[in-house]
């Protein structure tokens, strides 16, 4: 989703932060079933994978972070 949305958003709206605001907004949407505390944090972590991609440019360092995450979260470290 990052992959594309965020070099989409730079190109319509002109602007790294909307990019990666609205990337993130987006992909925090999708877990609007869980608490709005919950919410909140994916939103903060989508902004942090966001401002990651936007400088590095790849997927996979996000996708590994991202199953890192989920992993520690399930195995409740």
């Amino acid at each position: 989703m990052r992959g594309y949305l965020i070099p989409r958003f730079e190109e319509l709206f002109k602007s790294p932060a909307i990019a990666v605001v609205l990337s993130g907004a987006i992909f925090a949407s999708y877990h609007m079933y869980q608490s709005m505390e919950h919410l909140a944090a994916v939103f903060v972590l989508a902004l942090v994978y966001g401002i990651f991609f936007y400088f590095l440019r790849r997927l996979w360092p996000l996708m590994i972070a991202h199953t890192l995450t989920n992993m520690m979260i399930y195995l409740n470290f």
